[in-house]
């Protein structure tokens, strides 16, 4: 079970404080889930861990793929080979499609061997 949270950004200002003269300030209004539950207050700790080293695995893994792009001959194939590694792993831990993974490899590869 999950309550709501409401959360709302107070601005005291002196002269005028209507929202539409701060453009730069967000006045909205934000809800924020608060579990009851100590598991599902785990669940949401686990999950925000678990995209934090998701999207550093999914940064690296772009920037390898960028390397390979851009490198030519045999860097081109050292890049790609580190490339192939990352892409295996992400697709095994889920963070990428395995076909996906398949289909990027499949390219690089063609791209590499056109670049020899």
């Amino acid at each position: 079970m999950v309550s709501r949270l409401t959360l709302r950004c107070s601005v005291s200002i002196l002269f005028d404080s209507r929202p539409e003269n701060f453009p730069e300030l967000d006045f909205s209004i934000t809800e924020v889930a608060v579990p009851r539950i100590k598991s599902a207050a785990k669940r949401m700790r686990q999950g925000r861990a678990r995209t934090v080293q998701n999207r550093t695995h999914r940064s690296a893994l772009r920037t390898a793929l960028r390397k390979v792009r851009s490198a030519s001959g045999a860097e081109a194939a050292t890049a790609y080979a580190d490339a192939v590694k990352l892409l295996d792993r992400a697709a095994q831990k889920n963070i990428v499609h395995k076909n996906a993974a398949a289909r990027q490899k499949s390219r690089l590869a063609k791209l590499v061997a056109g670049k020899k």
